[in-house]
């Protein structure tokens, strides 16, 4: 191969720069695996790009007039020493560095009226004798939605974007985040959803002007989900816009998983003036929002109840559905199967919703505007009885939403079939079987269905298990009604003309008892009388039971009587 070395005798001003590169090409031999040095003007036409024409830093970079140089990042940093030639009669050479991390020198002391717009990159080895050429550059100051960094599949958020902000490359830090003491122009804003590493849609976006909330005219293209913005108004000193983008996650795309990190970063170029030249286009500091995660609700479901229970007694039961994900649950449905078999079970009678709440993580402390709910309102409730003996209910209301770290805790009462036999288990699985994470206003929002198996107990999951055992005491007396004419049983309501049959149980469980008697007088709590005289008939007593006293025109007034002994 041939060397080429460029000429450096351009600036007697510029002796410490010749000094150092006649030293650097001195160590340096001529062979196919050492970049030349490189004149930036005169070998690379004014633009150094370590992604196109310059894969290998050169050893040497000599600035003769103005010179961009980008797309050197950590990975491949531009380990290129720098110096100065020749004599600018506009006042000096502007340098940018773009996503550039320079480690090698620059031999910045002996230049005059150099500039260096440093955007995108790093300043870790740049001696401190350079610190006076590089100037403050303009920034997009890029924020994630309010509140904590997580977002969700299917549900839509808003990057915001304020342009333009002041920033020092030297600290990497903005300076003045009301905008910037020079007038912008030409501004073009791009945005690639595609370099995110997640898979999103562009939803809608808005531009509107800090100062006066009006809109910013401009020009918008998506074009595979690279967005651009262009066209704005000359943006003046100490004036900035904002840009609303609003996207969406696309739902069951491999690369949109719970705990999936990710950046977005807004890229930009304008003009302005530096020192009285206008440069253009001009790369600003990139608009990098903070990290944002992809998040789920996660529901963890545990049963309570009491140990045992006894015939007649109501047994107090608790699901308290805890969410553990860091995105809202909502319209949560819960189902408790309770237990229903020969030898007895809790499906004669409907469970009582007693109440139904969201805590916060403590289970005791009410998180405001969240309750107690309201049945119909804040959810429904519904109940099948023999034999499927199910408990359905979920919730309706932003009231019921069950946020992270929040707990939804649902009391209800029931108690044992009246042929519960002393001694047995019973166990009912309940669990959470759907929840969304958005709200049904949302047409995008995403349902996790679950089912119901054996309650996985010790597992933490959408559902549980509890078991109560049968521990019967005492004596047990006990009323229920059906409507034989609506066929409704248990029944709670009767019309004139309709045909009632009352069930009267007695049962006696550790103990024996002997010569006691039942008496019921029919109308003796009704006023005026509720039932037709002579009505009154027997259906099935227990053997040897003596019903001589029983009359169907008994009792006070005469609308009948049981009397059994």
């Amino acid at each position: 191969m041939t060397c080429r070395h460029t000429d450096i005798a351009k600036s007697a001003g510029s002796w410490i720069g010749i000094l150092l590169l006649a030293f650097a090409m001195s160590m340096l031999a001529c062979s196919e695996a050492l970049a030349q040095s490189v004149d930036c003007t005169v070998d690379a036409g004014g633009i150094i790009d370590g992604f196109v024409n310059y894969p290998v830093p050169p050893s040497q970079i000599n600035v003769s007039d103005n010179c961009t140089i980008r797309n050197y990042p950590a990975s491949n940093p531009l380990t290129s020493n720098i110096s100065y030639f020749g004599n600018n009669p506009a006042g000096g050479f502007l340098v940018i560095f773009d996503n550039v991390v320079h480690t090698g020198n620059m031999a910045c002391s002996v230049v005059q009226g150099n500039h260096i717009w440093f955007v995108n990159g790093s300043l870790s080895t740049v001696s401190a004798n350079c610190i006076n050429l590089f100037i403050p550059v303009e920034k997009i100051d890029k924020a994630n939605p309010p509140g904590p960094p997580f977002v969700t599949i299917g549900v839509p958020f808003t990057w915001t974007m304020t342009i333009p902000v002041l920033f020092d490359p030297l600290t990497g830090t903005v300076i003045n985040f009301q905008g910037s003491v020079n007038d912008l122009h030409s501004i073009t804003v791009v945005d690639d959803l595609n370099a995110t590493g997640v898979n999103l849609s562009y939803v809608s976006h808005t531009v509107t002007w800090l100062d006066d909330g009006t809109p910013v005219p401009h020009t918008f293209t998506n074009v595979g989900n690279v967005l651009t913005f262009d066209n704005f108004p000359i943006v003046t000193a100490g004036r900035q816009f904002a840009i609303a983008l609003t996207v969406v996650l696309n739902n069951n795309v491999p690369p949109n998983t719970d705990g999936k990190q990710f950046v977005n970063t807004a890229k930009w170029d304008f003009g302005r003036l530096i020192d009285n030249v206008f440069y253009e286009p001009l790369p600003g500091e990139n608009g990098i929002s903070p990290p944002l995660t992809i998040a789920a609700p996660v529901l963890i479901v545990d049963k309570t109840g009491p140990a045992t229970m006894n015939l007649g007694q109501l047994g107090d039961f608790a699901l308290d559905v805890h969410n553990t994900g860091s995105i809202d649950a909502w319209d949560v449905s819960l189902r408790d199967l309770l237990p229903d078999g020969p030898t007895g079970g809790m499906c004669d009678l409907q469970p009582q919703i007693v109440s139904a709440q969201v805590f916060a993580a403590d289970g005791v402390t009410p998180v405001p505007g969240k309750g107690p709910l309201a049945a119909s309102t804040d959810y429904t409730l519904t109940w099948s009885g023999a034999p499927t003996c199910r408990l359905d209910m979920t919730m309706l209301t932003g009231a019921g939403r069950i946020g992270p770290n929040e707990r939804l805790i649902v009391r209800y009462r029931t108690q044992l079939d009246a042929n519960t036999q002393d001694g047995i288990t019973l166990t009912n699985v309940a669990g959470a079987i759907q929840w969304f994470n958005g709200a049904s206003g949302n047409p995008q929002r995403v349902a996790t269905n679950k089912t119901l198996t054996n309650g996985t107990v010790g597992v933490a999951d959408h559902e549980d298990a509890h078991t109560v055992t049968v521990d019967l005491q005492g004596f047990f007396f006990d009323k229920t009604v059906a409507n034989l004419t609506s066929g409704a049983n248990p029944a709670t309501t009767a019309a004139p003309g309709d045909t009632l049959r009352y069930t009267l149980t007695f049962r006696t469980t550790d103990q024996a008892l002997n010569n006691f008697r039942i008496l019921d007088e029919l109308d003796a709590l009704n006023a005026p009388p509720a039932f037709a005289a002579g009505t009154l008939a027997l259906v099935t007593v227990p053997p040897g039971a003596n019903t001589t006293f029983t009359s169907a025109i008994g009792g006070a007034n005469g609308t009948g009587v049981v009397d059994i002994r």
